[in-house]
């Protein structure tokens, strides 16, 4: 069952984000934050495989730039991709909003090496 996220009855198995880059950078970054290693993505093929069936399979968040056909029927804007995060990716996010600058952390750029 598809739901919003505040009207899931149950835990749901993956949460999916719709927005443009910016957004998927900052869910990305939130999600990686603690291993501080880039997550690997699939990112282009079918809708459906990339947005549901990878992270499913895998346990693992990956975006779709939604294929053409899908991106028609369903009335998604140009600018517009799926982020997918498994739940436990989920909750990393949560967890890391208040610290990293992905989420809501001020960035200190005066202690940058001035070389």
């Amino acid at each position: 069952m598809f739901a919003p996220l505040d009207q899931a009855e149950l835990q749901p198995d993956l949460v999916i984000f719709v927005g443009n880059a910016l957004l998927a950078s900052r869910v990305l970054g939130l999600v990686a934050y603690d291993a501080g290693m880039p997550l690997k993505l699939s990112a282009f093929g079918a809708t459906c495989h990339i947005a549901v069936g990878n992270p499913v399979m895998t346990g693992l968040p990956d975006i779709s730039f939604i294929d053409v056909s899908s991106r028609k029927q369903a009335g998604f804007g140009d600018d517009e991709l799926l982020i997918t995060l498994p739940w436990r990716y989920h909750r990393a996010l949560l967890e890391n909003l208040d610290r990293s600058i992905c989420g809501t952390a001020k960035a200190d750029w005066s202690r940058r090496d001035r070389a």
